[in-house]
Formats: C-alpha cells, structure tokens, sequence
C-alpha cells in the first residue's frame, strides 16, 4: 500500500490544517513568539505540500467506500 493512500481524501482536512496554521501563525505574530509564528508557518507549508502530493496520487473517481461512489 503506498504511502499516498494514506492521506484523506477530503479537501476539507487540508482547507482546516492550512486554515489552522494561518491562526497560529497570526497569534504568534501578534504576540511576538517567533518560534510560534515559524511552527505556524511549518504548518502551513506542510499541509501544502501534502495537498500537493494527494492531488498528484489522485487518478480519478472516488475511492471505495467513499459516499456517491458508483463502483
């Protein structure tokens, strides 16, 4: 099984992870917590490259056992 399977296939969990790195990103900004903002900036960055490499692995259709799937 590879690794790619692995991640969701919903766009909702990479919209909530990029979503939730921007807000801590902005706290740690505006708090003045470096190490904050660049695990925020991590986050985002991360959560990226992970839509990324779902939307690379994507070959059509839905998977088994997702809701609609005509399979």
């Amino acid at each position: 099984m590879p690794l790619i399977d692995l991640l969701p296939f919903s766009s909702q969990f990479y919209g909530a992870l990029i979503g939730a790195g921007f807000l801590v990103g902005i706290y740690g900004h505006a708090a003045k917590m470096p190490r904050l903002t660049l695990f925020g900036i991590l986050v985002v960055f991360i959560s990226t490259l992970l839509t990324m490499f779902a939307v690379a692995g994507y070959d059509g259709g839905l998977p088994p056992g997702v809701k609609g799937d005509t399979r």
